[in-house]
């Protein structure tokens, strides 16, 4: 896989296996009263030291609190239904393992499947004793980056593994005279399915045949015209600040604190600027972490939101559906 999974949507994966019911639901937009009526609830809900009014730390507190009782909802239900020696974490003869290659998602779940993705247990495992705890999911399910480089590194191993095993299978299948080589004709048959673009990138020597060594070496896949490969034209699509500094918070963390420092970004890949840098680092301690990035990405709505710039909003600011999906 070339493309990486979020933690979310592994652990939503997990969530779905272990699922005792899927039922399908109608959805409609609530009419006027009934959002001015949730909306008041959420601001009641909200406005913690009851001042009528909701700054933007009680926001960012309130939806750190919802993520952290959604992960313990999704952790107690891991438990109930898959822990059935009660010992607190699920692992071993408790789980069917499974890699995510194998994934058809279906519906409705069965009640006593207990299916989980080499991969799902892989990332959330961090202490590596083969079992995931109801700690392990709750703090797996409030990472939104990437897992510990340890657990990335395990995860790109099996990956790796994965890839070239294939790759040896695909090449025995198309050898059809068996002379250990491939001819353009046998990677371009029906049961190879390798084009001329792919066989000359593999074919490092140049002597029209690909070798088992040249079918498991890492080359560059060519882009194909009028493939999904191709990178649509974003114009003047720039990212959102807050998706630039969680994807480098996942990519930059050499020291897998769970924070960006300053001296990681020295490096190009990992460059920010400073002004973005200072902005974001709330508390002024020289890194930027996770609640950081994310109350910077709601920033931007409560600055909308708040009509007066007074730095607070009142109930005819607060719009209950902004900030539920904020």
């Amino acid at each position: 896989m070339s493309t990486r999974f979020s933690l979310f949507f592994l652990i939503s994966v997990l969530t779905l296996a272990i699922s005792t019911t899927s039922q399908a639901s109608s959805f409609s937009m609530p009419d006027d009263d009934i959002e001015k009526a949730i909306s008041s609830a959420l601001f009641t809900k909200v406005d913690v030291d009851k001042d009528g009014k909701v700054s933007l730390d009680e926001i960012i507190n309130f939806r750190m609190l919802e993520e952290k009782k959604r992960s313990e909802d999704r952790a107690d239900e891991m438990l109930a239904q898959c822990d059935k020696n009660k010992d607190g974490k699920v692992g071993g003869d408790e789980l069917q393992k499974f890699s995510m290659d194998e994934y058809i998602p279906t519906e409705p779940a069965d009640p006593n499947d207990c299916r989980v993705p080499e991969e799902v247990l892989d990332m959330m495992d961090t202490d590596g004793d083969g079992f995931i705890s109801r700690k392990e999911v709750i703090e797996g399910s409030m990472q939104h980056h990437r897992p510990p480089k340890k657990v990335a590194d395990k995860l790109k191993k099996k990956q790796d593994e994965r890839m070239k095993k294939y790759q040896k299978e695909q090449f025995e299948r198309c050898d059809k005279d068996k002379d250990d080589y491939l001819t353009l004709r046998e990677a371009a048959s029906m049961n190879c399915m390798m084009y001329t673009e792919m066989f000359d990138a593999r074919d490092k020597n140049t002597d029209s045949l690909i070798s088992l060594e040249e079918m498991m070496a890492d080359v560059k896949a060519p882009v194909y015209e009028g493939s999904e490969g191709e990178q649509p034209d974003m114009g003047d699509y720039e990212m959102p600040a807050s998706v630039k500094l969680d994807m480098l918070l996942s990519t930059c963390d050499k020291n897998d604190n769970g924070k960006l420092e300053l001296s990681e970004t020295a490096s190009k890949e990992c460059e920010v600027e400073m002004s973005l840098f200072n902005a974001s680092d709330h508390n002024s301690d020289g890194a930027i972490d996770y609640t950081e990035t994310r109350r910077l990405g709601i920033k931007d709505t409560f600055d909308e939101l708040d009509l007066n710039s007074d730095g607070w909003l009142d109930k005819k600011e607060f719009k209950g559906s902004r900030i539920r999906y904020m």
